[in-house]
């Protein structure tokens, strides 16, 4: 053995390492400049790739770098609008809180308010997630199609009526609550109130373990929800679909 070749090595050429992306990204200024920044994830995505570096390895290194364009797009916001008028967790959800994260990845986010929060509160709060959502946007990750963003005003609630949405959705599964429950079922708090994530997060498994059936719709759901796969199990692409430079 004459050395070892570790993950970090393959991401150490020049200015494409994981973590000094992150430092550019902690003290970049304006979304314009943190939006430049999108060659060089791009390449920090491709090396990792051709580096034949594991895929849950890829995810969290990518995810690390999504939750800095997070924090440092959600810091502008508030030096713009001013300090927020009640605390709040800004939480991903979705593949970015499994730290699944690639270079096509689009966002899926919320905000969870303070019980105390105002009708005018949430209106600061529009703005913000608005100014958040687009500035993410402007940085590569695509807005969401399904609007699972904190942008949608459904998705920027209280504590307690984001409690009411789990108890709703665990104990009547249908279509478009089981829709919801899939993106929600795991949070992630990447800015603010990290114990409010925490809360929400006991309140889901205390209404699974009061609603066994649940599981078993969600498998179900699951099981029935057939991969994109050809007769040889390749990737069925559409026909129709915009290409995109990876």
């Amino acid at each position: 053995m004459v050395g070892l070749l570790t993950t970090s090595h393959l991401v150490q050429n020049h200015r494409m390492q994981a973590i000094f992306l992150i430092e550019k990204i902690k003290y970049a200024t304006s979304v314009r400049n943190m939006a430049s920044f999108t060659t060089e994830r791009q390449a920090i995505f491709e090396a990792l790739v051709e580096g034949n570096v594991a895929p849950e390895i890829i995810g969290r290194v990518m995810s690390m770098i999504m939750d800095a364009y997070n924090r440092r797009i959600i810091q502008i916001a508030i030096d713009k609008l001013g300090e927020p008028p009640c605390h709040f967790s800004w939480i991903v959800a979705g593949s970015h809180a499994r730290n699944e994260v690639h270079m096509l990845s689009d966002q899926d986010n919320a905000i969870i308010l303070s019980d105390e929060a105002t009708e005018n509160d949430k209106v600061y709060f529009r703005h913000l997630s608005q100014y958040v959502s687009n500035g993410l946007a402007a940085c590569g990750y695509h807005l969401c199609p399904g609007k699972y963003m904190a942008a949608t005003p459904k998705w920027c609630q209280p504590l307690s009526t984001w409690k009411h949405y789990y108890k709703k959705w665990v104990s009547n599964p249908e279509y478009e609550r089981l829709l919801n429950i899939s993106v929600f079922l795991e949070i992630r708090c990447v800015y603010g109130e990290a114990s409010y994530a925490d809360i929400l997060r006991d309140e889901l498994h205390s209404n699974i373990r009061s609603n066994r059936e649940f599981l078993g719709i969600l498998t179900r759901d699951a099981i029935n929800t057939s991969p994109p796969l050809g007769v040889f199990n390749s990737l069925v692409l559409e026909k129709q679909a915009r290409t995109r430079k990876l």
